[in-house]
């Protein structure tokens, strides 16, 4: 106690600037660690409001994406009942393609009906049968497009003579009209 007496009398015996500068130090020392803690408080607080705005960013795209599958799966796009309808074309097409041509890329795309695209290479009698038996036994399968052109026999291709694009539609109407009429009976 005697210590900071001394310190005191000391500090009052000093020219008048000199006190009021080390009263301004003493002041500022004691204020700066708590304008520190301040300012990195409001450092992390803007950090974790952009985090925040971020995360509600990806949340809303996010949910974006649910509400446009939940759409698709409401509109029954891709059901069970319809796969096991594709099921039996796909196998189908397989089954025709192997007589005389080769399938080069077959891919469904699902909308208001169903769309088959397919690539074949050939001979054309082979893909008019190809086509003719597609269609004579499923009803249901539409030819939507057709483009033939003709290719130039090189490599493995030298047996083939046309390559072909088509776009078949699978009309659902009929088979979904046949199970209403089933289950009513």
């Amino acid at each position: 106690m005697k210590d900071l007496l001394i310190q005191l009398a000391k500090w009052r015996l000093q020219a008048p600037w000199q006190s009021y500068l080390a009263f301004l130090f003493a002041i500022a020392l004691t204020a700066y660690l708590p304008v520190q803690q301040s300012l990195e408080q409001f450092t992390q607080w803007q950090q974790l409001e952009q985090q925040t705005a971020q995360t509600e960013q990806q949340l809303s795209h996010q949910r974006q994406i649910l509400h446009t599958l939940k759409n698709k799966a409401e509109q029954a796009l891709l059901t069970p009942e319809l796969a096991n309808q594709l099921l039996p074309v796909n196998q189908q097409i397989q089954q025709l393609a192997r007589h005389g041509l080769q399938l080069q890329n077959s891919q469904w795309e699902f909308h208001q009906a169903p769309l088959l695209n397919l690539e074949l290479q050939g001979h054309f009698r082979f893909l008019h049968q190809f086509i003719q038996q597609l269609l004579q036994q499923n009803p249901q399968v539409a030819l939507t497009r057709l483009q033939i052109q003709k290719i130039e026999p090189q490599g493995e291709t030298a047996s083939a003579s046309i390559n072909s694009e088509m776009q078949f539609k699978l009309d659902l109407q009929p088979q979904l009209a046949q199970q209403s009429q089933s289950v009513s009976q």
